[in-house]
């Protein structure tokens, strides 16, 4: 399966985004506004983490896009809570089917 570079271009901006976690969407929640400006050492933290989401979640699309339709589902992820309360990707994996290939002469 062959794709476009805007193809995957699109696909890279669409799960380059942090993700939000519940704490974002909780009227309840704790969040920088309520408990005050973020340190400097927490704004490199989430800077930092930011960085790493984007890095993790363009890699995963790379390889969805190169396993083209031998993957097995989405990309899946691993977060980390930052001092903001949000979820950052920080580690992913995208499956694979590596099952033998019927006639397949190797």
């Amino acid at each position: 399966m062959d794709i476009s570079a805007t193809a995957l271009h699109n696909l890279i901006a669409a799960v380059s985004a942090p993700a939000r976690s519940a704490a974002d969407n909780c009227n309840t929640c704790a969040t920088s506004s309520d408990t005050g400006q973020l340190s400097p050492e927490q704004q490199a933290q989430v800077t930092q983490l930011k960085a790493r989401d984007r890095e993790v979640r363009a890699h995963e699309a790379a390889h969805l896009a190169a396993a083209g339709g031998l993957a097995t589902g989405a990309a899946s992820f691993s977060y980390q809570t930052g001092p903001d309360h949000r979820r950052y990707a920080v580690g992913g994996e995208v499956s694979i089917d590596t099952s033998p290939v019927a006639g397949d002469p190797e």
